[in-house]
């Protein structure tokens, strides 16, 4: 355990991440013996830097009332208690020892250190041998948004989720504790916290993404033929899930795209334009050449509603737009104006007739 997050702890500063994985350290069974491997290396160098402290009077106000000095000193050596006489016997106990001097305190201040630490810890340390530590029951945690919805989840180690609509994100009660995992199915922007000892990673099924701090797109839509994973800031890693061989992982750098292919179950890479693939999440409506079934999915997601239509169009039938805060009726005459159809709008109904 990292000596300066428990101090961190007992000074009620840490994070609720920090602090459940200080508690967890706390009831695990090899806590006592790993402060009492590093707690007495640690007092050597106290030692030196504190010698050149005047005012030691303030750690002794810390030290609870109720500890006896007598019991204090048995755990010196006899040549380190200032307090034995010449031949190395005590003084008889509950004898009046008076005020302990200021080069007295220096002598025993690791002592003391130590002694405040083991009590700000309290008997859970002693009780490791004695008291099974409680089982933390882990469940999921489900996120999802409907159609025409748009959600950001915040976790809680600071990463951040915006989760396209119809898209869903699942993750356990523990995350953030010993590793972060999530799994996604739809479309969402991550802006992940940086932990080196906790990489960050998204799974879909078919691929896993695995981020220290970073941002980036994935669009895992079930009725689509592709995965695509877009990276704006940071590195990724992504694997192909459906394959052992190392051949099949891909490294990303900002403005690369790795599009997995269902139907061949192949990954690669290439570059990517921003405003076609993130422009959903700050409100952007966007389309490529896109099929009438891609137009079709994107509109219902977008707007909420179930679109109907009374023969398909051409196969050949391509769409390109960008729309920013649009009405569902001004898109619907931007497509009527490059494609030959009518329509109707009722409620979340609408009906395209061509």
């Amino acid at each position: 355990m990292n000596k300066e997050l428990l101090k961190k702890y007992f000074d009620g500063k840490c994070n609720p991440v920090e602090a459940d994985r200080v508690r967890q350290w706390i009831n695990s069974p090899k806590a006592l013996d790993e402060l009492n491997k590093n707690l007495f290396n640690d007092w050597r160098t106290l030692q030196a830097d504190l010698a050149e402290k005047e005012d030691w009077s303030e750690v002794l106000a810390k030290i609870d009332d109720r500890i006896r000095m007598e019991e204090l000193f048995k755990t010196l050596d006899s040549h380190t208690d200032p307090l034995k006489d010449k031949k190395g016997n005590s003084p008889k106990k509950g004898l009046n020892r008076g005020p302990v001097k200021r080069g007295q305190i220096k002598v025993l201040l690791p002592v003391l250190f130590g002694l405040l630490l083991i009590i700000s810890l309290g008997v859970a340390f002693m009780q490791n041998d004695t008291k099974a530590p409680e089982e933390i029951v882990v469940t999921e945690i489900v996120k999802q948004t409907e159609k025409g919805q748009k959600l950001t989840v915040k976790l809680r180690d600071g990463s951040k989720v915006i989760l396209n609509a119809n898209s869903k994100i699942t993750y356990n009660t523990d995350y953030g504790l010993n590793d972060r995992k999530v799994s996604l199915e739809g479309e969402a922007y991550f802006e992940v916290a940086e932990d080196s000892e906790r990489p960050f990673r998204v799974t879909t099924g078919q691929t896993t993404t695995t981020a220290l701090g970073t941002s980036f797109n994935i669009s895992s839509i079930p009725e689509s033929d592709e995965v695509r994973i877009a990276l704006v800031t940071g590195k990724v890693s992504v694997v192909n899930d459906n394959q052992s061989e190392l051949s099949n992982s891909i490294i990303l750098m900002p403005g690369e795209i790795a599009t997995f292919e269902k139907q061949f179950n192949t990954l690669h890479k290439s570059t990517f334009n921003s405003d076609e693939v993130i422009a959903w999440k700050n409100g952007v409506l966007y389309f490529k050449d896109a099929n009438y079934n891609e137009m079709v999915r994107i509109l219902e997601n977008w707007y909420g509603v179930s679109i109907q239509h009374n023969k398909m169009p051409d196969p050949d039938w391509k769409f390109c737009g960008r729309f920013e805060n649009e009405s569902l009726e001004n898109v619907m005459e931007a497509l009527k104006f490059g494609h030959k159809f009518n329509y109707e709008i009722e409620e979340k109904d609408v009906q395209l007739k061509f």
